[in-house]
């Protein structure tokens, strides 16, 4: 599919068809795009939970305050963010093999930032990264004819205690719902802001 395509494709699929299941070959190259999704200071904050099992949806569902497509969807993806950046951005910024005078710059620039963060501004950056990959997900996803549903409503709280997570190094961030489109589910029309209202050229 051409970008243009994929981006007036593309639409929050709220009914699946259950019968249908995405070939793993797909799931992986969804799940592959994400991670090569772009991040800051390429230190990819993240990891991607794939929820298949019905038990699991089911149990998800409820966690997303009973919203019907996250039950019945094909699988879920659950990108985390992850907050020990701070840990391994010199070991990351040593496996770029950048020269020893950038590296040096590298480090003592952008450690002392790191370093300054506190609990808050550590989830912000890691979940404005996971954006990223999320939206590099879906749209592969569309070129693969696969449909998604972004999920933001959910309890975060529980979400991690059902995942066990220890969330000194992992919270849960947003769902992705995947699977292929109900037959006659339509997409409504994209309502969308004019052009000229959103970008003004400086």
């Amino acid at each position: 599919m051409q970008m243009e395509e994929l981006l007036n494709e593309r639409y929050a699929c709220r009914e699946f068809d259950m019968q249908r299941n995405v070939p793993q070959e797909d799931i992986r190259f969804i799940l592959d795009a994400a991670r090569l999704a772009p991040s800051s200071l390429g230190l990819e904050p993240w990891k991607f939970l794939v929820a298949q099992n019905p038990e699991q949806k089911e149990k998800i569902a409820q966690i997303a305050y009973g919203q019907n497509h996250v039950k019945n969807c094909d699988f879920i993806v659950i990108l985390l963010s992850r907050l020990d950046f701070k840990d391994y951005f010199v070991d990351r910024m040593k496996k770029r093999n950048l020269p020893a005078e950038r590296f040096e710059k590298t480090v003592s620039t952008y450690l002392p930032f790191l370093e300054a963060m506190d609990e808050r501004k550590k989830v912000a950056y890691a979940e404005a990264q996971n954006h990223l990959a999320m939206m590099q997900m879906v749209l592969a996803a569309s070129s693969k004819k696969v449909d998604s549903c972004i999920i933001g409503g959910f309890d975060h709280g529980a979400l991690d205690s059902y995942l066990n997570l220890d969330t000194n190094i992992y919270r849960s961030c947003m769902m992705v719902v995947f699977g292929y489109r109900k037959t006659g589910a339509l997409a409504s029309a994209k309502s969308r802001l004019p052009f000229d209202e959103v970008v003004e050229f400086l």
